[in-house]
């Protein structure tokens, strides 16, 4: 097993639509009126491979550069975590990264 790099993944505020519809949603449907806001996250933990298909993956496989913005490690909030949901990648996956990444 290699090193495993975290990677967190958000939309722009201006391309946050999930984050919009869920703070919407958090108001209207559950009444609590205290959020002041929502962000939406996506987490991906990557592990086994090099650092130059990290680098490639991150900017062309896991987010999209002109509306997202890209955390490695941890990211900065104020507030609480909400949900987190955990999705396993098999290593077939990580094939097709490769491929993928490989091709740019």
């Amino acid at each position: 097993m290699g090193k495993v790099r975290r990677v967190y993944v958000e939309k722009k505020p201006q391309f946050a639509v999930s984050a919009k519809s869920l703070f919407s949603e958090i108001g209207s449907y559950l009444g609590i009126k205290g959020v002041t806001g929502v962000r939406v996250l996506v987490r991906y933990d990557i592990q086994d491979v090099s650092d130059d298909v990290f680098r490639k993956a991150v900017k062309t496989v896991f987010s999209e550069p002109p509306v997202d913005d890209v955390y490695e490690e941890s990211f900065e909030y104020d507030g609480r975590v909400f949900l987190l949901n955990f999705y396993q990648v098999s290593s077939t996956s990580v094939q097709i990264l490769r491929s993928s990444v490989s091709n740019y």
